[in-house]
């Protein structure tokens, strides 16, 4: 939920930023954009812990979204260029990686992908320094860099 939050923030920075913005299209699609991650994980009692389900491995959260927001949008007769639009910014937002439907075609895609990785990247680098302050580690890396924390 902190992330869902952290990302609705970004995302209203860049609407009033960016004026051509779909306001609708980047808040439906910030809201909902990793509510298919509820498919991807199960709790495994004798573990005592979320185990990854083959959803995740096989078709992702991307695609769990719109498995999830489908009969929603026909039990209240969106229309389907409206449908089509909201599964692209949520089926794409993880970019041309594997985890996305398709390739980002709207701007409200490509904003909601720069909206999420910035909440989540940022919470890495959070987590990081707390632990640099706490002394339980001397090099912090996220994202594949190596971060240096100035004091």
């Amino acid at each position: 939920m902190e992330h869902i939050l952290g990302t609705l923030k970004n995302a209203d920075t860049m609407i009033k930023r960016y004026p051509f913005l779909n306001k609708t299209g980047m808040i439906f699609g910030t809201i909902f954009h990793d509510i298919g991650e509820v498919l991807d994980y199960r709790f495994d009692s004798k573990a005592n812990d979320y185990i990854t389900t083959n959803h995740r491995r096989l078709i992702g959260h991307c695609g769990g979204a719109i498995e999830i927001l489908k009969p929603y949008f026909s039990k209240y007769n969106i229309s389907m260029d409206l449908q089509e639009y909201l599964f692209q910014i949520i089926g794409s937002h993880m970019g041309n990686e594997m985890a996305s439907i398709s390739e980002m075609c709207t701007p409200e895609t490509i904003c909601l992908n720069f909206a999420d990785h910035m909440d989540a990247l940022a919470d890495s680098m959070q987590r990081a320094k707390d632990k640099y302050l706490q002394g339980k580690t001397n090099k912090i890396t996220v994202a594949n860099s190596c971060l240096y924390f100035y004091e």
